[in-house]
């Protein structure tokens, strides 16, 4: 620990020394060198350092707007990602990534914006093409959201999160069966994606197969222990199963992951 906050130190100095010259590569080396080592606070002085130097270095603007993102420190970031496309427009890594910052900070027309623009550049940006319909299916927009997904199925058709919300659009647009068969070949292809098996139950449940509801709520709730939503539904299917028991167990451990959830007492009454 004691080498290592020394490293540190040394570091610090190097740059601060750095910092009183015009040496973009001395600066741009340091901050590669101290980003590979995980000195992320000293690679992002680095990289500022380099950008006094240089103000539009695309790579460094880049770089930067990385670190800052991965850091959390989104607002930091989102100027750093239009500066670099202000120098260099069409560049796919960059306009990802603030897509994705946009998104973060709930600014999904920005966000649709910044995808609409990466998918026109690289047509078979398959993270892009399933985020944009990811997007357009929380609008409530079924019609754009099969379209985007089904862009992205058509380039990777054994993406298991791509099947499951490809299945809740085909919901939203009232394809029931259309939306069973893509949660069951999420399920397939991710079977630890607890999301799929709960879909999967509600599909069961919404047609009275309630064995296989069941089965499926059990197994959303073995890969996420605290899904409520789970627990609860799986209390009603076992309470129209005349499985009182279980029924009763299931709502009592909904509440117990939301004490304060008013329809998880109504469910518990309901068994009584």
């Amino acid at each position: 620990m004691a080498l290592k906050i020394s490293i540190a130190r040394a570091c610090h100095a190097f740059i601060s020394a750095r910092g009183e010259t015009d040496d973009f590569g001395g600066h741009w080396d340091t901050a590669i060198r101290m980003q590979a080592a995980g000195h992320i606070d000293l690679a992002i002085e680095a990289y500022q350092q380099a950008l006094k130097v240089k103000p539009d270095h695309p790579q460094t603007l880049y770089n930067l707007a990385v670190l800052f993102h991965k850091a959390g420190r989104i607002q930091e970031a989102i100027p750093l990602y239009h500066k670099a496309l202000n120098v260099k427009a069409a560049w796919p890594e960059v306009i990802f990534n603030l897509a994705g910052c946009l998104q973060s900070q709930a600014d999904d027309e920005g966000a649709k914006k910044c995808y609409l623009q990466l998918l026109a550049i690289e047509p078979d940006h398959i993270k892009g093409a399933f985020r944009l319909g990811s997007l357009f299916l929380h609008q409530g927009d079924a019609e754009q959201a099969l379209n985007w997904l089904q862009h992205a199925h058509t380039r990777d058709p054994q993406w298991g999160l791509l099947h499951n919300n490809l299945g809740k659009a085909h919901l939203l647009k009232g394809d029931i069966e259309q939306a069973q068969s893509c949660f069951r070949r999420a399920a397939e292809l991710m079977p630890d994606l607890a999301e799929a098996w709960f879909n999967l139950a509600e599909m069961d449940a919404r047609s009275v197969r309630l064995p296989s509801a069941i089965e499926h709520y059990q197994k959303a709730i073995a890969i996420d222990p605290g899904m409520g939503a789970a627990y609860n539904n799986m209390g009603n299917a076992l309470r129209d199963s005349k499985r009182y028991a279980e029924a009763i167990a299931a709502f009592e451990k909904v509440l117990e992951i939301n004490p304060g959830l008013a329809q998880g007492h109504y469910n518990l009454g309901s068994v009584y």
